[in-house]
């Protein structure tokens, strides 16, 4: 079977290069994120989802025009992780889209400690949104 090359265009270089930064990152403790900016990481993520392959995913990426800086390097990488969701979830996207003789990088995306998570309200009426008289049957 004959090996098929491409030629590997620059912002894929970018997006391994932000996607070794994010594993770097996620290792960190505590992780570099709030809960509020995960969720935005998860919004985006969940956009990138139908993008099947890298290629497809450098393009979009390239095409969104966030910027190709001269001379990426590991330490601007990183920076622009701590402050972008966007580039968090191209990373991550990028990770998933491994090739199978790559290994696949677990990552931690997970609340830094100290941040707070989000409260949620129990007791009465629970979460169904329905009166505590109607799911218990009563009228």
């Amino acid at each position: 079977m004959p090996t098929v090359s491409r030629t590997i265009l620059p912002v894929e270089l970018d997006l391994s290069l932000y996607a070794r930064a994010l594993v770097e990152l996620s290792g960190e403790a505590p992780a570099p994120w709030t809960n509020r900016f995960l969720a935005e990481v998860r919004l985006i993520r969940n956009h990138l989802t139908p993008i099947s392959s890298r290629a497809l995913l450098a393009s979009s990426f390239d095409r969104e025009s966030f910027g190709r800086p001269e001379g990426l390097t590991a330490e601007l990488a990183a920076e622009r992780l701590r402050a972008s969701a966007v580039h968090v979830a191209y990373a991550t996207r990028w990770l998933e889209l491994a090739e199978p003789e790559e290994p696949r990088r677990a990552l931690s995306l997970s609340r830094p400690t100290g941040d707070r998570p989000a409260r949620t309200r129990r007791g009465r009426g629970g979460r169904s949104g329905r009166p505590a008289s109607r799911r218990s049957g009563r009228a």
